[in-house]
């Protein structure tokens, strides 16, 4: 069995949800693949992905000697300098760069409104450059830098320096309250951008600041105290350092990972949905390892879990059809729970109704104060649909089956995330309809992930969750019943 082979079988056997691979060696491209909705044109957030293109950005600048590494940051915040205790005005750009700034308050940072005050306020437990601590907002800072320089935001900066040049279109960066790009995360790039990305690393493009890059991708503070052994051989300039010296990747929650060798001239690409990384590093490690050292064949293989069950075949969906269902429990959303934490919202969905439109479901959804169509496959194939709320905009693809008579399952995919939302519909009565609720990545998997951050959020429905860590407040099962 091929290498590649190989690692798409670990992946099916360790149940990893998969979204995008690209494997390329030299010229050849090994494998590009993605699973089903997904494509490679698709952009996704990257989450800490994100991190990296802030460390390019801040590579542009040094090396047209706008910047350097050793400036002190409140140079750029003569506001805070006054107030300013020991360890801020020692704080330099560097620090942030290595997660070294001695900031270990990132939670009470990003639960207020101002960030850039509220960093500043905030008493720094460390000196800088002397304790490596992993902290979003030292990121969102250097993002900020970027901008009292350019006079642009971070992501307008690179468009111009990188991704334009390199043919990629204008790609979305979320902000903060203040209009900064937040840094630490918030990037779309799709599949195919970050091969571009990583292809111009590879083949020392000269539209990379190749000096800076250099060092970015070199082992600057050690990362030993990091919490798993996939994060503690080390960190560059927002840049993790591979197991056994087989170079560098950029790295983001969930498995968005750009693993990329010069000296090799080779790189792969993965973006997918798995919290555990336990799981899913040793299997991409592996690979990578096979990609370095040997010829690998390529593949044609599916990414395993492209197809959807069909389902079987009933009538009984006809006596619920363009029939108005209110729905009995407060909190109720269509959006997963990573993004309602991100949007700060706990859910407000009131009513629905659903409509045959030939092979394809209608679902009406009203949620506050906003009803959207969402189009539902039944013959086995994903429908696309634009989803507004909370004056937000998801692209979504829906694919739903029938396991039996009674039972209607709906599948959400938000393409933007590697996050889905599975609605299990009882249908009970013409009157009376049963949903339930479910996430991917399971409830468990986010609470273990985000309880830290959670315990710190002002808003007391997350409160109750992570406090209770109850199923029914985070994947209710809602009773909906025919209007009158």
């Amino acid at each position: 069995m091929s290498a590649i082979n190989e690692f798409l079988t670990q992946i099916e056997e360790q149940q990893i949800e998969l979204h995008s691979c690209i494997v390329k060696k030299g010229e050849d491209y090994l494998y590009q693949q993605t699973a089903l909705p997904y494509t490679l044109e698709q952009p996704q957030m990257l989450f800490s992905i994100s991190k990296s293109f802030v460390s390019l950005a801040i590579g542009y600048l040094v090396e047209d000697k706008r910047l350097r590494l050793d400036e002190a940051v409140l140079k750029f915040f003569p506001e805070y300098f006054l107030k300013a205790s020991d360890a801020l005005r020692k704080l330099k750009v560097i620090h942030l760069l290595t997660m070294t700034s001695g900031s270990t308050q990132e939670q009470t940072v990003f639960t207020q409104s101002n960030w850039v005050d509220a960093y500043f306020k905030q008493q720094f437990t460390h000196e800088p450059g002397h304790y490596f601590h992993y902290n979003n907002m030292d990121i969102y800072i250097l993002s900020v830098i970027v901008t009292k320089i350019t006079g642009i935001s971070c992501n307008e900066y690179l468009y111009q320096k990188l991704f334009e040049p390199l043919g990629i279109e204008h790609p979305h960066w979320d902000t903060c309250t203040l209009g900064y790009n937040t840094g630490g995360w918030g990037l779309y790039l799709s599949p195919h951008d970050l091969s571009k990305i990583a292809e111009a690393i590879v083949k020392k493009d000269p539209i990379l600041p190749q000096d800076y890059l250099l060092a970015m991708t070199t082992k600057k503070v050690t990362s030993a105290h990091h919490s798993s052994h996939d994060y503690d051989q080390g960190y560059g300039y927002l840049c993790w350092m591979n197991p056994q010296d087989t170079g560098a990747r950029f790295d983001g929650i969930f498995g968005q990972l750009v693993l990329f060798s010069v000296e090799k001239e080779c790189f792969i690409v993965i973006t997918a949905n798995c919290l555990n990384t336990a799981k899913l590093y040793p299997i991409v490690f592996d690979l990578w390892k096979m990609v370095l050292e040997e010829e690998v064949q390529e593949s044609d293989q599916a990414i395993p879990g492209s197809v959807e069950p069909m389902g079987i075949e009933t009538n009984r969906i006809e006596q619920f059809l363009d029939v108005n269902f209110s729905l009995r429990l407060a909190n109720v959303s269509l959006l997963p729970i990573p993004i309602r934490f991100l949007e700060k919202q706990s859910g407000h969905a009131d009513q629905f109704k659903l409509v045959m439109d030939h092979h394809q479901l209608l679902l009406h959804w009203q949620e506050h104060y906003t009803t959207n169509i969402i189009r539902i496959g039944l013959d086995g194939r994903y429908r696309y649909s634009k989803l507004l709320l909370y004056e937000k905009q998801f692209n979504i693809s829906a694919v739903g089956w029938f396991p039996d008579p009674n039972t209607l399952m709906i599948r959400l995919v938000f393409l933007e995330y590697p996050y889905s939302r599975t609605l299990k519909l009882d249908l009970l009565s013409p009157k009376k309809i049963m949903i339930h609720f479910s996430e991917n990545p399971t409830v468990e998997e986010i609470l273990d992930q985000y309880a830290y951050m959670l315990s710190f959020t002002p808003f007391v429905q997350i409160n109750a969750w992570i406090v209770e860590r109850s199923y029914h407040l985070i994947t209710p099962s809602a009773v909906a019943l025919k209007r009158r």
